[in-house]
């Protein structure tokens, strides 16, 4: 994996809300997965300073917790969240077309952009 991560993506998120990772005064907030059922209560969560750390944390199967304006924060799995790392300068994304199980995988998208700017999807 290469490039700084620029910004962690729930893959389909609640209709009509755009959700981000949520930060408290300790840092972005994840959760254990060696709790198990129990992860998501406050005594087991695990902080990470910067997105990096989180992204790092996601890879080994940590959870993120991530809300939106008006919205109760939900605890998302790591097969549901997308990281974006910066490459070159540019955001290196991936296709929400390559996304299984979503609605909006449906999108289909220009196969060789690769970058935040030329990327369309229709």
């Amino acid at each position: 994996m290469r490039g700084r991560v620029i910004k962690i993506e729930r893959i389909c998120s609640r209709v009509g809300v755009i959700e981000e990772p949520t930060i408290t005064s300790k840092g972005y907030q994840l959760a254990d997965p060696a709790h198990g059922k129990n992860k998501h209560h406050a005594e087991f969560a695990v902080y990470a300073n910067t997105l990096d750390d989180a992204a790092n944390l996601i890879a080994k199967g940590f959870s993120l917790w991530m809300g939106a304006k008006g919205k109760r924060a939900s605890l998302i799995a790591p097969k549901s969240l997308r990281i974006v790392r910066g490459q070159n300068g540019f955001a290196a994304l991936q296709c929400p077309q390559r996304v299984v199980g979503c609605k909006a995988s449906r999108i289909k998208c220009l196969p060789s952009t690769t970058d935040i700017d030329t990327h369309r999807c229709y």
